[in-house]
Formats: structure tokens, C-alpha cells, sequence
């Protein structure tokens, strides 16, 4: 059985950690492939690997075919065959859910434009299910055991029922740290721009746990993506810029890009030196964002692009130059000098 614990053959974000994974993620991928997935959104959250949610909601005895399914593989291979029917006992539709959730997840974070169909079929069934069973699942996120609450919470993120919402919101107060990234999960999954984004930048703020703090980014990016705002979304971002955690500073680079945050660009800047590929990437995703979404930042931006590009390593330098480019309307090459003329003759 797997632990709470067990997140190895977890799909990430970015990369477990900012220790070391950026260079493993850069020599595995060149910076195209990363640009090319950060274009189709394939930015991922944690979703814990549960392998099984066996006991019902009345107590903490497995039933035999749980039991079974605890002890078996079925849970942490993604493309396990797992039948799934909406009258089954909670147990075994709540062991299903969450194969298919990993199963979406490796999917989804693939980055194969092959596996989009199989993914978005994927995605449509477990949204069918989920939905018909959702008063089920409200309830054993407020009231299961632990495994329980932990599945139930990522898959009611696929809920069409808007009534879902107040009760991952509650989740959020869970005694367990777990079910509360898990919670965050599905609110990213939601993706419902009337989501409150107080309690998921206080989660961002304050939470110990690394993986816990990337859901929270991973559900404010989406959140403000569908259209929700708060006044202390951008000052809590720009300090996330310096979390630990790669995929932190990822999502919260993109989402200052999407609320067009004018203060940002100076700490936007600075990442454009981050070791992490997919973090210099975001940033200047999220710069040429606030010059676009904001026309009295297109000297500031440009600033920062040519500084960067002028102490940028080689493989960074074509991305820079091609952002610049299109800011300046205009390629001005190798030549810095012409570089720096347009961008410190720009207000």
C-alpha cells in the first residue's frame, strides 16, 4: 500500500524539487520541447498516488476485494484496467477514480500531442462519473477515512456541480495536509473563477509542505486564468517567485503574466537567470504578457530582455532574442548594441 508520503511516480509540475531536478529536466528535454509544453499548458500539480481507498464510509475494515486491490499494483500503474461502474460500493468507484486519475495525469503531462485524445476521453469519463456520484463523494471528503477524503477531494475537482465547491473549500480546514493538496487539486481542476483566492494564497504563503504550496500556485494560475481576482494576489506571487519549489515559482510566474501584474516586472526579470529551464521560460511568457497586456510596460520589459540577453548562456539567447524581436518589431540579431538602443531609448 502505498503511504501518503509515496510521490515518486508522481507526475510534478516542473520537478520535485529546485535542488536538483532543474538540470535532469534540461538535459532530458531541450528548451523547445519545455517551450512547446509551457505553450499547451502542460503545467501539472501533485495529485498523490493513493493505490486505494478501500474502507467504506462507516469504518476502517477493508471488504476482501479491497483488500486485494490495496495489495496489488493497480493503483500506481497508470494504465491499469480497472473496471468502473456508477453503482459499485464507494470503495471500489473511489479506487477507480483514482487509476484514472493518474492515468489523465501521466497524460496530461506527457506533453504528446498523440495522447490528447485518449486524455480528453479519459477526462470526459471520469467527469461523467464523478458528477453522478458527487453527493457520495461530498460526503466522504467531509466525513471518510482518510483515503477516502483524499480521492474524493482530487475527484470531485471534475465535478460539473457547482455545489462542490463549498465543500473542497472546507476541505482546505482538513486536520490531514494530504487531503488538503488534494483539495487544492481539484479547485485547480475546477478551474471556477468564483473560487475565493484568499484561503488558496494563504495555502501558498504559509504552507510547510512543498507540494502542498504547488497546488496552491497550480489552483491560483487557474483560478485567475477562468477570470478571479483578489488585491493580494500580486504581492503574494511576487513573493512566491523565490519559493524553493520550481513549479512554485513556474505558476506563479505565469499567473502574473495572465492578471498583468505592472509591479512584477523587476522580480520577472530576475528569473530570467533561473537555473530551472522551465522557470526562465515562464517568466518570459509572463513578461511579454505584461508588455502586451500593458503597452506603458513595453520599455521596462524590453529592458529586461536585453539585459538578459546579454548575459544569457547560448541556449537561452534564441528564446530572449525571438521574444525581444517581437516586441521591437524589428531583429536586430547578434548586435547588442542595437539591442540596447531600442530597448534604454524606450520610457
Amino acid at each position: 500500500m502505498l503511504r501518503s508520503s509515496d510521490h515518486s511516480d508522481v507526475p510534478r509540475a516542473d520537478s520535485t524539487s529546485s535542488g536538483n531536478a532543474g538540470p535532469r529536466d534540461s538535459a532530458a528535454r531541450p528548451l523547445a520541447v519545455l517551450a512547446a509544453r509551457l505553450g499547451r499548458g502542460l503545467l501539472m500539480p501533485t495529485v498523490l498516488a493513493t493505490a486505494v481507498v478501500g474502507c467504506s464510509s462507516t469504518g476502517d475494515q477493508y471488504s476482501e476485494h479491497e483488500r486485494d486491490l490495496a495489495n496489488s499494483d493497480l493503483g500506481r500503474i497508470p494504465n491499469a484496467e480497472v473496471i468502473i461502474s456508477s453503482d459499485q460500493p464507494i470503495g471500489q468507484f473511489l479506487a477507480a477514480i483514482d487509476v484514472r486519475i493518474q492515468l489523465w495525469m501521466t497524460l496530461k503531462a506527457s506533453g504528446k500531442a498523440k495522447d490528447d485524445r485518449r486524455r480528453e476521453s479519459l477526462e470526459a469519463e471520469i467527469q461523467r462519473f464523478v458528477s453522478v456520484r458527487a453527493d457520495e463523494l461530498v460526503f466522504e471528503l467531509e466525513s471518510g477515512p482518510l483515503r477516502n477524503r483524499w480521492i474524493a477531494a482530487a475527484g470531485l475537482g471534475f465535478a460539473r456541480d457547482e455545489e462542490v465547491l463549498g465543500p473542497l473549500l472546507a476541505a482546505l480546514g482538513d486536520s490531514n495536509r494530504d487531503v488538503v493538496g488534494q483539495a487544492l487539486f481539484g479547485l485547480g481542476i475546477r478551474a471556477d473563477a468564483d473560487t475565493p483566492l484568499d484561503p488558496l494564497l494563504e495555502e501558498l504563503r504559509s504552507a510547510f509542505e512543498g507540494y502542498v504550496r504547488v497546488n496552491a500556485a497550480y489552483a491560483i494560475y487557474r483560478v485567475a486564468r477562468a477570470g478571479g481576482r483578489d488585491a493580494d494576489v500580486g504581492p503574494a506571487l511576487r513573493r512566491a517567485l523565490l519559493d524553493s519549489e520550481a513549479p512554485v515559482r513556474v505558476q506563479a510566474a505565469r499567473t502574473l503574466g495572465v492578471i498583468v501584474d505592472s509591479d512584477a516586472v523587476d522580480d520577472l526579470g530576475g528569473l530570467l537567470s533561473d537555473p530551472v529551464d522551465m522557470v526562465f521560460l515562464s517568466a518570459l511568457d509572463a513578461l511579454s504578457a505584461l508588455a502586451v497586456g500593458d503597452i506603458s510596460l513595453e520599455g521596462p520589459v524590453a529592458r529586461e530582455l536585453v539585459t538578459a540577453l546579454d548575459e544569457a548562456p547560448t541556449t537561452r539567447r534564441e528564446f530572449l532574442r525571438r521574444e525581444a524581436a517581437k516586441l521591437a518589431r524589428n531583429d536586430y540579431g547578434g548586435d547588442m548594441k542595437y539591442w540596447r538602443r531600442w530597448a534604454f531609448g524606450l520610457p
